[in-house]
């Protein structure tokens, strides 16, 4: 069983300063992934085809 995931007191702090937290490492597997599909639903629904696709 994996052990609940906890924020330490540096991020509640950020957090209630801010309102959010960061995660860059949370998705990274999967952002190839995420990124082609958002690519695939942007030419779906009429995205602008004359502009480059969507980086970043």
């Amino acid at each position: 069983m994996a052990r609940p995931f906890r924020l330490d007191r540096r991020q509640l702090a950020r957090f209630e300063t801010f309102g959010f937290l960061r995660f860059p490492w949370l998705f990274a597997a999967e952002a190839d992934a995420i990124i082609d599909a958002f690519e695939e639903v942007w030419r779906a629904h009429g995205g602008r085809r004359d502009r480059p696709p969507h980086t970043g």
